[in-house]
């Protein structure tokens, strides 16, 4: 168990960092970016889908980016190729989050791009261990 002296080393490490959150389902997003703005100080900007993240990221440039796998319209893999395929922002640490995971499904993933895969529902403490092993 991690002391209150490392999660407060995280928070710090973290703060102002910039975290690009996209899923289709506004609850999602809702619950991610509380978890994120009460327990971390990190930047969250959204997106509702695969288009508006690349859009986004290429503007914005985030340091990490939390994409949902299965949207309408481009989905999480083809919107991580795209975002792979553009020197802007192909540096950008992509993290694939999903409620439907099997070994093969999360290894097809992580062969496209992604650099880590996070399940549906999210604990806080994965989730803030994914994002500060992609950031720092």
């Amino acid at each position: 168990m991690e002391s209150l002296a490392e999660a407060i080393d995280k928070k710090a490490m973290l703060k102002g960092r910039r975290v690009l959150l996209v899923d289709d389902n506004p609850d999602v997003l809702w619950v991610l970016n509380d978890m994120l703005t009460r327990n971390l100080e990190v930047e969250i900007t959204t997106a509702a889908d695969g288009e508006g993240a690349v859009a986004l990221a290429q503007d914005a440039i985030p340091d990490l980016i939390l994409m949902d796998l299965m949207m309408p319209g481009v989905n999480g893999i083809e919107a991580a190729k795209l975002l792979k395929n553009d020197a802007r922002t192909g540096h950008i640490p992509i993290v694939a989050l999903t409620a439907f995971v099997d070994t093969f499904r999360r290894n097809e993933v992580m062969k496209e791009g992604f650099v880590d895969y996070l399940e549906k529902p999210v604990d806080i403490d994965e989730l803030v261990d994914i994002i500060f092993r992609n950031i720092v």
